[in-house]
């Protein structure tokens, strides 16, 4: 071992070992991890470095176990951590935009930690389980989607509750803010996603296309586009802003479960439980190319350059890809489902479903950390290396290197740096093979970030730097065992396990697997180069893989350990058997329900396997599985899924016509099994001939009034209606009644078996009862093409007829507002009231109106009419209605009338409310002097005077009463317009016994009227702020001045009346108003203020306060 030229044996083999040393010690071994590993040499390996548990315990594992492969060499990976966040499973992961904080949802546990460190300081608990997380851009806010259908706003200052959003009818799946976190978006299982403002926490606006659950949901950089990916299998493109769909993308064959956007948003990534992952050109809304996994795609990200694509998946790995190429580029595994992947800079965080959080270093080149060589050292056992320092391994020019970052480094000159550059966390132990020796190098990672050197050189030299390995006992055989009995189904993959008794086997794996071979009577059982480990001293497992070449008897695999696999040993070979269970395969098609003609398109046949398992790939499987017998039955490309290893659905199209009883058959050849190169397999199932028939039906009897807008529904019997409801309207025509028609969207598709149709009828009069008849054509029907189908339905003629009712009399003094319905018979009334309101009149009593608003449509059947009347009619009358055709739908003939009789009312009841009283008497002096129609006009001469006047308070004498039994009248009359009537009946010198006592009434009005003595009466309110009202009576007409002082006799304010007439100014109309300002407009103080009032020879004061 003088040089690196000398023997590049010990090259080779030292890194091979490195590699796989390392691996056995981190991961138990299965079959895709170890063919990966298997390929050292090609890929990048590494080992894993310390990480922190739960409690904050530091947990290893090793390069193998995480780095499975990196299939190109620009590629640098390195794992930095590995944290156990909780026990129970993970269920989302989230960062923050800025970088800093990692969020990780465990049940209804929200954990909150370094992003660096990976470590956690902070636990939100909320009371229902949570399924997503996310952190707002620009505000110390966090918001979570809870499966009790409401989001949570958590306060990151205080860590506490700040709001709850309510909206969702069912469980919230996922959520996301838009970058400048104005907007948050949420999916939900009820279907739809939903818009909030987070600063009013306001619910925005609905969205709603997606058929099923919505699993996912992601803005693009700059807010203009939002993603949802749903169950449905469907990706959704929507306008944020103007809260629209723009795009429906289809390719995946199952639930969408992740969305995410490019960092430059020109790209959208899509993955799906069907495995796949898709590309998506977002300016096209176009599929740009598909990746994959073997399970569903639970996560995926863009790195923040957009170079990179991560996806995490239910195989327990992550990957990533050149989306652009496309391309993979590495697989790194956990021990779960990966849940969650999410780029911070450089580094990758991926969740698994364990609780386990990893940390990865990405860079486009692999570049050891720097390092401070010690001067001609040569590594010794012992030594301890500090970071930043190295040593050279004896007679070679290795050079084993532990960097700042306290990460080991075996650098070996001429290897490529991809290879040399992998960096080591824990533990190393190294064995190479020179001239039949073995050697050792073995170093282990200390508290203090050092690493020691434990073991060092040729292990045969028992006085060198390595301690050797003690002599073994002899062994005297081994057994294989399997964790459970082999089959021929279960026997690819099956993993057998070799105890060896009495001795240890060999430290090298590559010897143990040059010395184990598996030999069997079944064909195409073999054992690949890296399908034999080494577990333990005492324990080798042996992964077989088997081609699935049938066989049809039991058989026994012999598994032979010879010497060079045991340490110290040299003796015969020792050799163990496991039995192996032939499988008998078989095929069994079964459905929910007998198969019948109507039944068969649509329907879903499981095909169960026994004694093999179906591929796991969905499309291998798609072009394996035919159907025949029945000509017209297809199965789709995507209608056969695998539901599990050994059931398969098919949901078969059928667009044909069978008369008599068929059999359908369904083959599945070899290339739908797993592992199985054997004859196809076939499966039976009968469907019964059906029998056509159409049947029309009603909710009631069809009348000529009644005909349009009823519904008939076609009920179909030994078939089904076409999907298409368009491909139903184009077949399905009415005849035999003139006017009636169906329009092109009044017939829908209810069910496979049941159409509606909404007649027209534009009123076409017929006398005589008639039948409609409804053709039904094969294009309406599914897979069918024989004769139409007919149904006829009677229909009877109508009579039509109007009346006019009131719920009481109408009389004169109730004739305004009285409301008149009229029912209709044998027809109906338009839906538009403007249409009846237009064609409906009265007519009959003079001054009987009915206003634009005042027909109203109540009913098909009936109308109400508001009356309004404001004249006059001495004997009982008749009121005419007129309903024109025009008002009654679909008809065209002659106008229909109806009439109601009117009861003339009382001569002096001016308001026609059936009693004469002051309230006449105030209608009347309120219209004094009006002309034209008018309802003061008592006597009908167009102008209201004082004989209208004098009539009214002649038939209040009539009844006893004097006007000092009004107390209102006070407030009702002035004793300037008393004045002014009596002057007018004086002028006219009535003598009507009526007139004569209207004027006796007046001239008691007027002394009622007419206060005893002048008196300054207190203003009110007092106190007031600001505005108050001052009453006086005047017994006398008189000049009236009303002054205000101040406390310290300051006129404040002055009121100058005039001369007035004698009269009670009492009311706020009529008494003094002050508005608490002074002469110039000011706005006077509070206090105590003095009002005095000077009419003629009297004078007074009183006080008031304002209160302000």
């Amino acid at each position: 071992m003088k040089n690196m030229a000398t023997n590049q044996k010990f090259i080779l083999l030292m890194l091979i070992t490195a590699f796989l040393t390392c691996w056995i010690q981190g991961v138990s071994h299965g079959g895709a991890v170890g063919g990966a590993v298997g390929t050292a040499l090609g890929a990048a390996g590494t080992a894993i470095g310390v990480g922190l548990g739960a409690a904050g315990t530091a947990i290893g594992a090793a390069a193998g176990a995480v780095i499975i492969a990196v299939s190109v060499v620009d590629l640098g990976i390195r794992l930095i951590a590995t944290v156990v966040w909780h026990t129970d499973s993970l269920s989302s992961m989230t960062l923050f935009p800025n970088g800093g904080i990692i969020g990780v949802v465990v049940s209804n546990l929200i954990h909150l930690g370094d992003s660096q460190a990976l470590a956690p300081h902070t636990t939100l608990t909320y009371d229902s389980p949570i399924n997503s997380i996310a952190f707002s851009p620009n505000k110390p806010l966090l918001a979570s989607a809870s499966a009790d259908s409401t989001i949570q706003l958590w306060n990151l200052n205080t860590d506490t509750l700040q709001a709850t959003l309510q909206g969702h009818t069912s469980d919230v799946l996922s959520i996301a803010f838009n970058p400048d976190g104005s907007l948050l978006a949420s999916a939900s299982a009820d279907s739809t996603v939903r818009l909030w403002n987070p600063i009013t926490e306001t619910l925005q606006a609905t969205l709603e296309a997606h058929t099923s659950d919505v699993l996912s949901i992601v803005f693009n950089s700059d807010g203009s586009l939002l993603a949802s990916g749903g169950a449905d299998g469907t990706v959704q493109l929507w306008n944020p802003i103007t809260e629209t769909l723009e795009a429906t993308l289809e390719m995946h064959m199952d639930s969408v479960l992740s969305v995410a956007f490019s960092p430059d948003g020109s790209l959208l990534a899509s993955g799906s439980a069907d495995g796949l992952v898709g590309l998506w050109d977002t300016h096209t809304e176009t599929l740009q190319a598909t990746l994959g996994h073997e399970s569903p795609v639970l996560s995926v990200a863009f790195s923040p350059d957009g170079d990179l694509l991560a996806t995490g998946s239910m195989d327990g790995v992550a990957r990533l890809w050149d989306p652009y190429m496309p391309e993979h580029k590495a697989t790194l595994g956990h021990e779960s489902p990966v849940e969650s992947v999410a780029f911070d800079g450089n580094m990758l965080v991926t969740g698994s479903q364990d609780g386990r959080v990893r940390q990865w270093e990405i860079t486009s080149e692999t570049a050891p950390t720097s390092v401070t060589q010690r001067s001609g050292s040569v590594c010794q056992v012992g030594d301890i290396l500090a970071p930043g320092e190295s040593c050279i391994y004896p007679d070679t020019d290795a050079t084993f290197s532990v960097l700042d970052n306290g990460q080991a480094q075996l650098d070996i000159p001429d290897l490529p740096s991809w290879i040399n550059n992998v960096s080591i966390g824990g533990s190393l132990s190294l064995t190479a093979t020179i001239n039949d020796e073995d050697y050792h190098f073995v170093a282990t990672e200390l508290s203090s970030g050092s690493w020691e050197i434990e073991e060092l050189g040729d292990s045969s030299d028992s006085d060198g730097d390595q301690t050797p390995r003690g002599s073994e006992s002899q062994p005297d055989g081994i057994a294989a065992s399997t964790t459970a009995p082999l089959t021929e189904t279960t026997l690819d993959e099956s993993v057998v396990t070799l105890t060896l008794n009495g001795g240890i086997y060999e430290d090298s794996s590559f010897k143990i697997r040059d010395d184990v071979t598996v030999s069997t009577s079944i064909s195409g059982v073999t054992v690949g180069t890296f399908d034999i480990d080494r577990v333990s001293d005492t324990q080798v497992t042996v992964e077989l893989t088997f081609d699935g070449t049938d066989f049809d008897t039991d058989s026994t695999i012999t598994f032979t350990v010879g010497a060079g696999a045991i340490a110290n040993y040299s003796g015969a070979a020792f050799t163990a058997q496991v039995p192996v269970t032939a499988s008998t395969e078989s095929l069994v098609a079964s459905t929910t329900a007998p198969l019948t003609e109507a039944t068969l398109d649509g329907s879903v046949v499981t095909l169960t396997l026994s004694g093999r398992n179906f591929e796991r790939s969905s499309f291998r499987i798609r072009n394996a599985v035919t159907v025949s017998g029945i000509p017209g039955v297809t199965v789709g490309t995507f209608d056969v899924d695998r539901v599990s290893d050994t059931e398969v659905t098919v949901e078969l199209t059928f667009g044909g016509n069978i008369d008599t009883n068929s059999t359908l058959t369904i083959t599945v050849a070899e290339g739908a099994i797993a592992n199985y190169s054997g004859a196809a397999f076939t499966a039976q199932i009968p469907v019964t001939s059906g029998s056509e028939s159409l049947v029309a039906s009603t909710t009631a009897p069809l009348t000529e009034a009644t005909l349009d807008e009823s519904v008939v529904t076609l009920t179909l019997s030994g078939r089904t209606y076409e999907d298409s409801s368009f491909s139903v309207r184009r077949a399905v025509t009415v005849s035999g009644i003139d006017g009636v028609t169906v329009g092109t969207f009044d017939i829908d598709r209810v069910s496979d078996t049941e159409v509606t149709v909404e007649l027209e009828f534009d009123g076409t009069d017929f006398d005589i009862d008639a039948t409609l008849t409804v053709t039904v054509e094969s294009g309406a029907i599914s897979g069918y093409d024989g004769p139409a189908f007919t149904n006829h339905i009677p229909v009877s003629a109508s009579m039509e007829s109007v009346v006019a009712s009131t719920t009481s009399p109408l009389t004169e003094s109730t004739l305004d507002e009285s409301v008149v319905t009229l029912t209709l018979s044998g027809r109906t009334f338009e839906r538009s009231s403007f249409r009846i309101r237009d064609a409906v009149t009265v007519s009959g009593i003079d001054g009987v109106t009915v206003g634009t608003f005042g027909v109203r449509r109540e009913t098909d059947t009936t109308v109400t009419i508001e009356l309004t009347f404001d004249g006059n009619f001495q004997t009982a009358s008749t009121l005419i209605f007129t309903v024109g055709p025009g008002a009654i739908a679909n008809y065209s003939g002659s106008a229909l009338t109806a009439e109601v009789s009117v009861t003339a009312g009382l001569e002096a009841d001016a308001n026609n409310d059936g009693v004469v009283d002051l309230q006449d008497l105030v209608l009347v002096a309120s219209n004094y002097g009006q002309t034209g129609i008018n309802s003061a006009d008592i006597n009908g001469d167009g102008v209201v005077n004082i004989d209208d006047l004098t009539t009214v308070a002649g038939a209040l004498d009539n009844a006893g009463a004097a006007p000092s039994a009004y107390p209102q009248i006070l407030e009702l009359f002035t004793v300037a317009d008393v004045k002014l009537w009596l002057s007018h009946a004086q002028q006219l010198d009535l003598t009507d016994p009526t007139a004569l006592k209207g004027i006796l009434f007046l001239e008691q009005l007027l002394a009622t009227l007419l206060p005893k003595e002048t008196v300054l009466l207190p203003n009110y309110p007092n106190p007031f702020n600001p505005e108050t009202w001052i009453p006086y009576h005047l017994a006398n007409d008189a000049d009236v001045t009303l002054t205000i002082y101040d406390m310290s006799g300051q006129v404040v304010r002055q009121f100058g009346l005039g001369y007035q007439v004698a009269g009670r100014y009492q009311n706020r109309s009529r008494a003094i108003y002050w508005n608490g300002k002074n002469e110039l407009g000011e706005q006077v103080v509070s206090g105590v203020y003095f009002y005095h009032l000077s009419a003629g020879d009297y004078s007074a004061t009183q006080k008031m306060l304002i209160l302000k």
